[in-house]
C-alpha cells in the first residue's frame, strides 16, 4: 500500500527548487498492488495502433476509476491479492474486460502487475426479449424490471412493450468480446392493485466473438417463472488502500430485505447466503460514513476517508448461486494518487503555453509554473472526456435516488436517477448504471 509520507499533495521542497530534472521511472518497477499498462486502438487504419486517451478504466464492483492519459496509459493503485476486473470503455463504441491476478511477493506484500499493451475492442449491443407466461394474472402490467449481465456486472432496464402488457424489452448497449450471462428480474401487479408478484428469469449466456464486434446480438427469449423457491447470493467485500476502516466494521445490506437476518462477511470477507429468488441490491457502509473524494487541490488532511462502492446486483434462481463477484471499500488517496500516476513526462500532458511544463517524478505527475521561478505542484491530469451515455439507474431499482455513492440526485421524469453536480464538474453514466466523472473521476 502507498505510505503517506511518500506521496504528499504539496511538493516537497526539493521539486519546489526546480524542474529542470526528471527521474527515471522503469516500467518494470511496480508497486505493491498495482495493475497498469498503456491502452491501444486501431482508431486510424486496420493494423495500426496507437495510444488511446480517454478511455474509462474501471474496478469492477467499486467506485474506483478513472480515464486514460495522453499516452493510454493507466495505472491503478493499492489493489488486494486475489482475482479482480478490469472494465475498459470509451462510449458505447468500444469495451474491453480484462481479469488481473495479484500475488504475494517474496517479501509478503502484493505484486504489481504490468499489463503491457491492452487492445481495446469494439463493443456489441446486447438485447433481449422478455415475458410473463400466459394466464399468470387475467391481465397483467409489467411495469418494468431489471436485466442483469453477470459477467460484467452490467445492468440494463426492462421496458414495457405496452402500458399494460406482459411482454417487454431490455437493451445492454456495449457489452465486450466473451460469454455473458444475463438474468432478469421484476415485479407485476394486476390493475387493481390487489396483487402483486416477482419473477424472475435466465440464464441466458450470450457469446461474442471478434468477428461480433460492433455488431448487435440478440439474447434468446427469456420467460419469466414466479419467484417462489430458494437459491444463493455470493459476494466478497474487499478493501483497496488503507481506506481507514476495518473489514469487520463493514455493514452489508441487501435491498429488498430477504429476512435472513444480518449479512456478516466472514474474516476474509466472503459472503454467501441462502436467499428467496429474486433481484438484490448489495449495499456497502463504513465508519467513518463513506463519501467522495474531494479534488487533488485539496490537501493531505481532508483525504483519506473511504470511498463506497456503487450498488452491486445478483439476480437469485431456484437453486443456482448469484456470484456478484467482488465489491470494494476503496480509499481515496489510493483513487488519488493512481490518478497522477506516471512512467514519462508525456503521461502528464502537454505544455499549453511558455513557461509550463510537466514532470513525472517518484511515479506522480507534477506542473511547473514558469521556468525562472521553477514552482512545481502535484497535479491530476486532466482528461478528455468520453462521449455521454443516455444511462441511469432505475428510481425504482435503487434505496431512494442516488445515481452514486454520496451523490446528489434526482428522479428524472423519465424514471431515472439523475446526479446534480457541483459547478466544474462533468458526470455522465455509464452502461451498467453506475458513473463516470470525467473531471474529477472520484468526485462530485
Amino acid at each position: 500500500m502507498l505510505p503517506r509520507r511518500a506521496l504528499p499533495f504539496i511538493a516537497a521542497p526539493a521539486l519546489l527548487a526546480g524542474c529542470l530534472y526528471d527521474f527515471k521511472n522503469p516500467a518494470e518497477t511496480l508497486r505493491a498492488g498495482e495493475a497498469s499498462g498503456t491502452v491501444l486502438a486501431e482508431r486510424a487504419a486496420p493494423g495500426e495502433l496507437s495510444g488511446f486517451p480517454g478511455v474509462s478504466v474501471s474496478l469492477k464492483g467499486s467506485a474506483f476509476d478513472q480515464v486514460t492519459r495522453e499516452t493510454g496509459r493507466f495505472a491503478l493503485l493499492d489493489l488486494p491479492t486475489g482475482r479482480h476486473t478490469l472494465l475498459f470503455r470509451k462510449g458505447t463504441t468500444w469495451s474491453l474486460e480484462r481479469d488481473v491476478e495479484i500475488a504475494f511477493g517474496k517479501d509478503g506484500q502484493p505484486e504489481g502487475v504490468d499489463l503491457g499493451r491492452v487492445v481495446l475492442r469494439y463493443a456489441s449491443p446486447v438485447e433481449g426479449k422478455v415475458s410473463i407466461p400466459p394466464g399468470t394474472f387475467t391481465d397483467v402490467l409489467l411495469p418494468g424490471g431489471i436485466a442483469v449481465d453477470e459477467t460484467s456486472g452490467q445492468t440494463a432496464m426492462i421496458v414495457p412493450d405496452t402500458a399494460g402488457g406482459s411482454t417487454g424489452s431490455y437493451r445492454f448497449p456495449a457489452l465486450a468480446v466473451g460469454t455473458h450471462v444475463i438474468k432478469v428480474a421484476a415485479r407485476a401487479t394486476d390493475p387493481g392493485a390487489t396483487i402483486t408478484a416477482s419473477f424472475v428469469g435466465g440464464q441466458v449466456p450470450v457469446t461474442i466473438t471478434e468477428a461480433d464486434q460492433g455488431t448487435v446480438r440478440t439474447a434468446a427469449p427469456i420467460a419469466f417463472g414466479a419467484a417462489d423457491a430458494q437459491g444463493r447470493l455470493r459476494f466478497r467485500v474487499q478493501l483497496v488502500g488503507d481506506p481507514g476502516v476495518a473489514l469487520a466494521s463493514v455493514t452489508v445490506t441487501l435491498l429488498p430485505d430477504p429476512g435472513v437476518g444480518a449479512i456478516v462477511p466472514d474474516s476474509q470477507g466472503f459472503v454467501d447466503v441462502e436467499v428467496p429468488e429474486g433481484v438484490y441490491q448489495v449495499l456497502l457502509a463504513a465508519t467513518p460514513s463513506p463519501r467522495l473524494s474531494l479534488p487533488a487541490s485539496f490537501t493531505a488532511a481532508a483525504a483519506g476517508l473511504p470511498l463506497a462502492p456503487p450498488s452491486a446486483f445478483g439476480v437469485v434462481l431456484q437453486g443456482k448461486v448469484a456470484e456478484v463477484g467482488s465489491v470494494y471499500v476503496v480509499s481515496d488517496l489510493s483513487v488519488s494518487f493512481s490518478a497522477r500516476e506516471c512512467v514519462a513526462a508525456a503521461d502528464c500532458g502537454t505544455s499549453i503555453s511558455p513557461g509550463q511544463g510537466f514532470q513525472c517524478s517518484n511515479r506522480q505527475c507534477f506542473q511547473c509554473l514558469g521556468a525562472a521561478a521553477g514552482v512545481c505542484s502535484p497535479i491530476q491530469p486532466t482528461p478528455q472526456p468520453s462521449a455521454a451515455i443516455p444511462f441511469c439507474p432505475a428510481c425504482d431499482q435503487r434505496q431512494g435516488c442516488e445515481a452514486g455513492p454520496g451523490v446528489t440526485s434526482v428522479c428524472a421524469t423519465d424514471g431515472t436517477c439523475q446526479p446534480i453536480c457541483a459547478t466544474g464538474f462533468t458526470f455522465s453514466c455509464t452502461p451498467d448504471g453506475v458513473r463516470t466523472l470525467t473531471t474529477n473521476p472520484s468526485g462530485c
